[in-house]
């Protein structure tokens, strides 16, 4: 009973320590098929007054390294601009996709503040697959 009452104890110290944020990743929408230039947004909410700048979006490659699965590379990220606590990330590739299937970890850090991760596995031929 004891380790149960200090594990509950615990958690409840540490989810009261950690800085909460209305920061939200939705899911991803692509726009392209297989044999096309990669093409998806991804949806963000944010808590009002909150706002991101371009250098705390990133995909993380790193993430997923050792994976059989393939990353998206050599794409542009850009950030929509916020507009009534709705932002996106678009994706995009200059050249042919030539995998049919890749695996997109979006990392969304700005300093301390705001801290999310959400990884995508996305099909072009079946469609997103939700993670």
């Amino acid at each position: 009973m004891k380790k149960v009452l200090r594990a509950s104890t615990v958690a409840a110290l540490l989810a009261a320590a950690l800085p909460a944020s209305a920061l939200t990743i939705g899911d991803i929408d692509v726009r392209s098929v297989y044999g096309e230039r990669f093409d998806a947004r991804i949806p963000l909410t944010l808590q009002s007054g909150e706002d991101l700048v371009q250098g705390c979006v990133r995909l993380d490659t790193a993430a997923v390294t050792g994976s059989a699965m393939p990353t998206l590379v050599d794409y542009t990220l850009t950030l929509e601009p916020a507009a009534a606590g709705k932002s996106g990330v678009r994706l995009t590739t200059a050249k042919v996709l030539t995998e049919p299937a890749v695996r997109i970890s979006l990392v969304i850090r700005c300093g301390q503040k705001t801290s999310s991760l959400r990884e995508f596995v996305v099909n072009q031929k079946l469609g997103n697959i939700k993670k």
